[in-house]
């Protein structure tokens, strides 16, 4: 016999020594607990990611080499393609801080244009990333069984894959559509990236997905549970 007592606390009668199995809805005898929101404000992120020294020495590390590849051109009176007829495979001095190469081009402002594509590459392939890995994650953990089962084993056989080989295969196969559009597009940056970068791109993003859409997956199941 369950009751509760005039605090509201359980009280069980007229028992005798035993071993006793509960039928009875404990839960009736609780009052249910209300959701509570949870406000997180923009200064506790930055007092969070601040405290942290790692991070907020990889930011100033990235701003470092963001500026240098972005702005670092408007200050050298040199161009990327620019020629300077004998002064080729000089050592670093005043007028070239990084040397230049057989061809007599500056490798200081070249070096900060390859910073504009790296960092163009990581950034776009990162977003990429995170926008398939996580749709598709969300949907395999959110339909589950078969489902999960058969876009999980997908999965596995694009992480067996070599990069280098898909790279490849999307520079012969892609290389004269990519350069078919971009002879119709004004000359720019991403006009100079060429065929070969933009493939690399391409498959970076569609090949680098899956540990993402595991970390999603597995969230979700989390939360289902």
């Amino acid at each position: 016999n369950v009751t509760t007592d005039e605090n509201g606390e359980l009280q069980l009668n007229d028992l005798v020594p035993g071993v006793y199995t509960v039928t009875e809805n404990a839960a009736a005898f609780y009052e249910p607990q209300q959701p509570q929101t949870v406000t997180v404000k923009a200064g506790q992120i930055a007092e969070v990611f601040f405290s942290n020294k790692v991070a907020v020495v990889a930011l100033v590390l990235f701003v470092a080499v963001a500026l240098f590849g972005f702005a670092g051109p408007f200050f050298v009176d040199a161009g990327y393609d620019q020629v300077f007829r004998g002064e080729e495979n000089l050592a670093p001095c005043a007028a070239h801080p990084f040397g230049t190469d057989d061809m007599g081009r500056d490798l200081l402002v070249r070096n900060m244009f390859g910073v504009r594509i790296s960092l163009l590459v990581g950034l776009v392939t990162a977003v990429c990333v995170l926008v398939i890995g996580s749709a598709y994650g969300a949907v395999s953990a959110w339909c589950g069984g078969k489902v999960d089962l058969v876009m999980m084993r997908i999965v596995e056989v694009i992480e067996s894959l070599p990069i280098q080989l898909v790279i490849l295969l999307m520079a012969v196969s892609l290389k004269a559509p990519i350069d078919a559009l971009f002879e119709g597009l004004p000359d720019s940056f991403f006009t100079q990236m060429g065929s070969g970068m933009v493939c690399i791109l391409i498959a970076f993003s569609l090949l680098y997905w899956t540990g993402m859409a595991r970390i999603v997956r597995g969230s979700i199941f989390q939360l289902k549970n």
